[in-house]
């Protein structure tokens, strides 16, 4: 049934969808841990920054398993445009791409552009080669195609009696719909309303306070010629794209642009901003204006609206475009894992700490690449984890790891921890490599130094750190809205030899007074 309702699109509070998710989420409360077998792929298809401590699971999944990890990058809008972005996300979306350039055996990238942009950010983040492999989007739009008009909504009938346009997007700063509903303006002054076809916008409104949306609202002519429809259904979209004269993208930039794909299948033309992998979608079948001029814009359209030949020879020339099927660009990304031989040298199971460097777990909160912010989140491992905050970051269970290979060899280590105690019952034990064990002593201060003997190391450099929760702290029986479990949290680690002396005056002018296990 999950599969079935994923297909037809399921709607919004449809109860037999959140059924099926509840059922779900309780199934996994109980579940074990997956057991992968040797030689196994994890492949993530889509951006996994909201997953709380996504990056921590792989961790553990590739250092227990030894899996192949392969994730699917769709664009880098957040780095590369982040003036279209809230903070957060950016905040959020910086986090994820550093670790998973880390993290990732095999990288997909979903179109010739999203590649360079990827091989640009890993050379400035972490000064290497990355070689992504390009799937490009090109498919055939998964769309419930009918015949039948009683299965179209009826404000579709309605907007659609005379000629129309129609542009397929969430309505945002960077889809450029104020150029369009500008220029529609314009259009109507030139050569009258009935001259000019109706638009119609399918996609979600991302805010009332847009920019392009206070303009609509504020001028009476585009709620007459320009239609918003923010629930059509597959069969809605279908209707329309069967429809209409032409299509719309005015994006500023993109991963790849499906609804171009989508346009092109239907062989309706779309008229397209010429920029990153716009171009590529569209290849020599799409009209295009230049990204941000409104009068390239209203030059191109108006020729595909009065020139009905020249729009006819586009058509006939697109009719030559051949999409895949999704199930081709399935049958492609497996075949890539399936080719794939990893070189054990480069492949980091356990990631490098660099001495006397100050590592913080708490949430990223810029948008400049800093590696003493970011990461931190490549240390943590496992499922025991909360999601990361201002200060840092609780253990979510009765032991939580953190992993790291040391540079320090023939001399003895010092691993200093900043720790955060939940109340006073905290019964909480460090072990360092499997045998050395410390009952932690929680009072006035939170830093606490831990040293490790040379001979301990193993001689990858590999150092374990398990934190022992032997009590934990339900937070909902004194704060009723939160019902999270927590032990022991850590806010920072610093990992020097015993003999380097500036780095630890450095830790001491920073935190002060600390209690020091030996």
């Amino acid at each position: 049934m999950l599969v079935e309702k994923i297909r037809n699109n399921h709607a919004a509070g449809d109860v037999d969808w959140d059924r099926i998710i509840c059922k779900i989420d309780k199934e996994l409360e109980i579940a074990d841990y997956v057991q992968f077998s040797s030689n196994s792929c994890l492949l993530s298809v889509g951006c996994t920054w909201w997953i709380p401590n996504f990056t921590a699971a792989v961790n553990e999944a590739r250092y227990k398993f030894k899996i192949i990890y392969a994730s699917f990058v769709h664009d880098l809008i957040p780095i590369l445009a982040g003036n279209f972005c809230q903070s957060q996300l950016i905040h959020e979306f910086t986090q994820w791409i550093y670790t998973t350039l880390e993290q990732s055996d095999i990288i997909f990238a979903n179109s010739e552009n999203t590649a360079k942009d990827l091989v640009e950010v890993a050379k400035s983040v972490h000064d290497y080669e990355s070689s992504p492999v390009v799937c490009k989007l090109n498919a055939k739009p998964l769309l419930q195609q009918t015949k039948e008009i009683s299965t179209i909504s009826k404000n579709i009938k309605d907007y659609t009696l005379g000629p129309f346009v129609i542009y397929v997007s969430t309505i945002e700063r960077r889809k450029d719909h104020l150029l369009v509903f500008s220029a529609w303006i314009d259009l109507c002054k030139r050569y009258g309303d009935d001259s000019v076809p109706n638009l119609i916008c399918v996609g979600k409104v991302a805010s009332e306070n847009d920019e392009a949306m206070q303009f609509y609202n504020s001028n009476p002519k585009l709620a007459q010629k320009v239609r918003i429809i923010s629930d059509a259904s597959d069969s809605d979209l279908h209707f329309l794209y069967n429809h209409c004269l032409f299509s719309i993208y005015a994006s500023r930039y993109e991963g790849w642009g499906l609804p171009v794909t989508e346009s092109l299948y239907y062989n309706k033309i779309p008229l397209i901003a010429n920029n990153t992998s716009l171009i590529e979608a569209g290849e020599q079948f799409a009209a295009y204006f230049e990204t941000g001029n409104k009068n390239s814009f209203i030059d191109a359209i108006t020729h595909l609206i009065f020139n009905s030949d020249y729009r006819r020879r586009l058509e006939n020339k697109a009719k030559s475009v051949q999409p895949r099927n999704w199930s081709d660009i399935a049958k492609f990304i497996i075949s890539i894992i399936e080719e794939f031989v990893p070189k054990e040298e480069n492949r980091r199971f356990v990631h490098k700490i660099s001495p006397g460097v100050l590592y913080n777990f708490s949430l990223n909160n810029s948008i400049d690449i800093k590696h003493d912010n970011l990461r931190a989140s490549l240390f943590r491992s496992g499922g025991a984890w909360h999601k990361a905050e201002e200060w840092g970051v609780w253990t979510s269970d009765t032991k939580a790891s953190i992993s790291f290979i040391s540079p320090i060899f023939g001399a003895d280590t010092l691993i200093y921890l900043q720790l955060k105690s939940p109340s006073h019952n905290v019964n909480t034990h460090i072990k360092i490599n499997g045998s050395f064990c410390h009952k932690l002593n929680f009072n006035d201060c939170s830093n606490y130094c831990f040293k490790l003997p040379k001979e301990s190391i193993e001689r990858s450099g590999t150092v374990l750190i398990e934190i022992i929760n032997l009590y934990i702290q339900d937070l909902s029986e004194n704060q009723g809205s939160d019902t999270r479990c927590i032990g022991i949290g850590i806010s920072n680690i610093m990992v020097c030899s015993a003999d380097d002396v500036m780095s630890r005056l450095s830790y001491i002018e920073r935190f002060g007074k600390i209690n020091i296990y030996m």
